[in-house]
């Protein structure tokens, strides 16, 4: 009978070959430590004396950059999902699909530059546990699904997670564009529906994982769909805990 280990070997051996160089463990613990360093300590420091910078520009260039990333990505995504005639329930193995979590695993590490951005612009607020947290393990699942457990049955949650960045980088482009609009209804409750999609996803990918559990196959090993569904809990958790105390709390003192 093959031992986990044995698919672990086999799943490293034959993923090794699309993965680039550059996407390695050490350069992966190397940046988010960097990163913890920057954004919690040495950012906050730097700031200390120093007048919130004005990145307007910057800003807007990023989170339009960000839109096109990410529906490029779910475009392609789903596009191939359709060419190789899969179903979204227990989607192949497939080198394509492994490329795809490559290009995935690249835009969540750009993801990180939001963060730089509210230390420069001194929106300590923003840095927040869900913040820093979502950012780190999302960067660390799709490392660990890259190496460890290169299935397709990964691509549903990852196209799930560059439609809703999407959406959310649509409305943070607009904010930063003309922060007058946020003023509008429309606007206030496209903030609120962002979340709210947010929440939708992280329930649908814990059921998405749970359900290689259930079948015992997906090519999924057992542990990496346990470890999935005990971070969607968290996020559900983190997401929801913000999501009360932002919308339904505040409504409630009004």
């Amino acid at each position: 009978m093959e031992s986990i280990f044995d698919r672990l070997h086999d799943n490293i051996e034959s993923t090794l070959y699309y993965v680039p160089e550059s996407v390695s463990p050490f350069s992966t613990i190397v940046m988010l430590i960097g990163y913890l360093y920057i954004v919690l300590k040495q950012g906050p420091k730097f700031m200390q004396n120093r007048k919130a910078y004005d990145l307007k520009s910057v800003i807007l260039v990023y989170n339009f950059l960000q839109i096109v990333a990410n529906i490029s990505l779910v475009l392609t995504g789903g596009f191939l999902i359709w060419y190789s005639q899969d179903t979204y329930v227990c989607l192949t193995r497939n080198p394509l699909y492994l490329k795809m979590t490559v290009l995935f695993y690249t835009l969540k590490c750009c993801d990180l530059i939001e963060t730089f951005i509210f230390v420069l612009r001194k929106k300590a607020n923003q840095v927040s546990m869900l913040h820093v947290y979502h950012h780190l393990m999302v960067i660390i699942g799709t490392y660990i699904e890259l190496v460890f457990s290169p299935s397709g049955h990964n691509m549903l949650p990852g196209l799930m997670n560059a439609l809703v960045h999407a959406i959310m980088y649509s409305y943070y482009f607009i904010s930063a564009y003309d922060p007058e609009l946020m003023k509008l209804e429309m606007f206030k409750r496209w903030k609120k529906m962002v979340t709210q999609i947010q929440l939708l996803q992280f329930f649908i990918a814990m059921a998405h994982y749970i359900w290689p559990l259930v079948l015992g196959h997906c090519n999924m090993p057992p542990v990496f769909s346990l470890f999935c569904i005990s971070q969607d809990i968290m996020m559900i958790y983190l997401f929801g805990r913000f999501y009360m105390k932002t919308y339904v709390n505040n409504d409630k003192t009004k």
